[in-house]
């Protein structure tokens, strides 16, 4: 794991970055534990903090049990000047759009639904907004949280 660096910027920003490579989920529970710490001290509340652990590790276990190909993550994290925080997460796996997947269809009982979204759902309930795009061969998966 390398590119730790941490550094407020001149708009009030405060920023992480760090990459896993190669993409493992021993990296991906360093990065949290980092990840949570940063949030602390940018002092988001225990609720945001939460939800910007559930969406970091189910979009980052996701690249590291499902990205093919895939030889580093990288993740960005900071603040915005309203409060709210925002994850950048890429990748440079097979091009992969988690938001364009169907969403699952919760009102059917569990062994009736077919394996998975459910993590990307929870994604996307905890945004505010989501983006994704395809750059240089990266995939760019960007969150917002609320306020």
């Amino acid at each position: 794991m390398s590119g730790r660096r941490e550094r407020t910027r001149r708009r009030g920003e405060l920023r992480l970055r760090r990459r896993i490579a190669p993409p493992e989920l021993d990296g991906v529970a360093a990065v949290a534990a980092a990840l949570d710490a940063w949030a602390e001290r940018c002092g988001l509340a225990e609720e945001r903090r939460r939800e910007l652990l559930l969406v970091y590790d189910e979009l980052a276990s996701n690249v590291a049990n499902h990205a093919r190909r895939a030889s580093a993550l990288e993740i960005e994290a900071r603040t915005l000047r309203s409060g709210a925080a925002v994850l950048v997460v890429r990748d440079d796996g097979a091009a992969f759009d988690p938001l364009a997947r169907r969403r699952p269809r919760t009102d059917q009982a569990l062994d009736e639904r077919p394996i998975g979204g459910l993590g990307i759902l929870l994604v996307r309930e905890l945004a505010a907004r989501a983006e994704y795009a395809r750059r240089a061969g990266w995939n760019r998966l960007r969150i917002q949280l609320h306020d």
